[in-house]
């Protein structure tokens, strides 16, 4: 379960995506149809070493992570490394210290903060960078979109979705399964 757990708000996030020119944002690519931007509950979080096995990249990282999984415990560094070098400056990600950077907060989605899994849709390449560097995730800060309905969104991988459909506060809401 995540540490250092407050609430957020949506602006703050926003901010917070602006001021790291996030390519995804919440909301974003089709998010809004499946989970309303207003009905997003927000939170920062530091990420524990327990986070680990629930932590997924997008889709578009997929070659990165054995079986193409997405799961960040997945992590082929070869083709990881490939990936964080693509972003410039090369040595800014690669070298960075997510624990103890400023401002580099990854931005995760789930349908709950303590529970199912959480896609990272900002900071996927500071996230391999940092995972093959350090081999940890603990500490790691993190903004998180809570929304009961977002694994039906399509940018989910499909196995963050087949763990997520098993989520018993998932089901509990009374959604079918994606």
């Amino acid at each position: 379960m995540p540490a250092d757990i407050r609430s957020s708000s949506i602006r703050e996030v926003q901010a917070h995506e602006i001021a790291t020119k996030a390519n995804a944002r919440l909301g974003g690519y089709g998010m809004d149809k499946h989970c309303p931007l207003a009905d997003i509950v927000c939170m920062h979080i530091a990420l524990t070493q327990s986070d680990l096995s629930r932590l997924f990249v997008l889709h578009d990282f997929a070659e990165c992570t054995r079986d193409q999984s997405c799961q960040l415990i997945d992590v082929e560094p070869a083709s990881a490394i490939l990936a964080a070098m693509e972003r410039q400056p090369k040595n800014a990600v690669n070298e960075l210290d997510l624990t103890v950077a400023k401002g580099m907060e990854l931005v995760l989605c789930g349908t709950a903060v303590d529970d199912g899994p959480l896609i990272a849709i900002d900071g996927n390449h500071r996230l391999l960078a940092h995972y093959i560097r350090s081999g940890s995730i603990e500490g790691v800060p993190a903004y998180i979109g809570i929304h009961p309905k977002m694994y039906d969104w399509p940018m989910v991988p499909p196995r963050a979705k087949q763990i997520g459909s098993k989520n018993p506060i998932y089901r509990s809401e009374g959604l079918a399964d994606p």
